[in-house]
């Protein structure tokens, strides 16, 4: 600790490399350095990855009455309460509870987790003890509102593009060098993300369109089990087997390979997106920094 300077300390439940939430904790960090806080990142779980750039829950001490928490919010945890304990200004930035309807079908025990994140969000907005309630989008912002918060403002998600400027990995650029189109999406394989309708637009397409293309999906499948073999069982009744290839979660290097590749990043609109249910898009605006590749909805084609 330094005297004399303000602490604006954040309290993540899990920080995970190559996570949104991470990766915009770890941005705010350095931005409030460079402006003279002194700035920590505390977490429950830490990726060994992010060792030293972010300490364990036990190393945070008690902030004083002129020093910021800020507690970045996905999922209820111990942290909500911790917050509330915290001298100072408390703060919360909320990165969007999926609406448990969309998970119930396949993931029943990931929509009771959203469905508590929901009802502890409700009693953070009733305890008046959070000074500000920051949404990562507009959409969030309102949703905060609608729980009861009644200071809130919108700050979209830090992106450090410059994470990107690295070297494409030569091996795996080879692999993708096909002769015809490569689709691309990034994204965890659950219910909310309708991959489902990234595998019938890669039917039709191969069928209809241009039979020498290829569709890539980047990104794990934990705690979406029951979801990713039901994508599984799709994949194989629309006999998509070498046309459609499932990665798993990739390296950021590769994962910077993939986004050069491509010749189209897909989009697949939310299960919500008619209720305007959204995330900022930030894989998106990743991949046109890279490369800038043709951007389309699923039912638009290339010119």
């Amino acid at each position: 600790m330094t005297a004399g300077r303000i602490r604006v300390d954040q309290l993540l439940p899990a920080a995970h490399v190559r996570d949104a939430t991470g990766e915009s904790a770890l941005h705010l960090a350095a931005g409030l350095e460079r402006a003279g806080f002194e700035a920590g990142i505390y977490a429950l779980t830490i990726d060994r990855e992010l060792a030293g750039r972010v300490q364990p829950m036990h190393a945070f001490e008690p902030p004083g009455g002129s020093d910021v928490t800020i507690l970045h919010y996905a999922l209820a945890s111990p942290l909500d309460s911790a917050l509330l304990d915290c001298a100072g200004k408390r703060v919360i930035v909320y990165h969007n509870l999926t609406p448990p309807e969309m998970l119930l079908p396949t993931s029943p025990e990931v929509a009771r987790l959203t469905m508590v994140g929901r009802d502890q969000l409700v009693e953070l907005a009733r305890s008046n003890g959070v000074d500000l309630a920051i949404g990562v989008s507009e959409y969030n912002t309102e949703d905060l509102r609608r729980v009861g918060f009644s200071r809130t403002t919108t700050l979209p998600l830090p992106i450090d593009l410059e994470r990107y400027d690295v070297e494409s990995e030569p091996v795996f650029a080879e692999q993708l060098a096909w002769p015809g189109q490569v689709f691309i999406t990034v994204g965890r394989l659950a219910p909310n993300k309708r991959l489902e309708d990234f595998l019938r637009v890669a039917a039709y397409y191969n069928r209809h369109v241009h039979s020498s293309s290829y569709f890539y999906i980047a990104g794990g499948g934990q705690g979406s089990e029951g979801y990713t073999t039901a994508l599984m069982d799709l994949y194989y009744e629309l006999d998509l087997i070498n046309r459609v290839v499932f990665l798993g979660r990739v390296s950021h290097r590769d994962l910077v390979t993939l986004y050069r590749a491509a010749d189209v990043y897909v989009r697949v609109p939310t299960r919500a997106s008619a209720r305007r249910w959204s995330k900022p898009c930030t894989l998106a605006y990743r991949s046109w920094h890279v490369t800038q590749p043709r951007y389309r909805r699923p039912w638009e084609t290339p010119g």
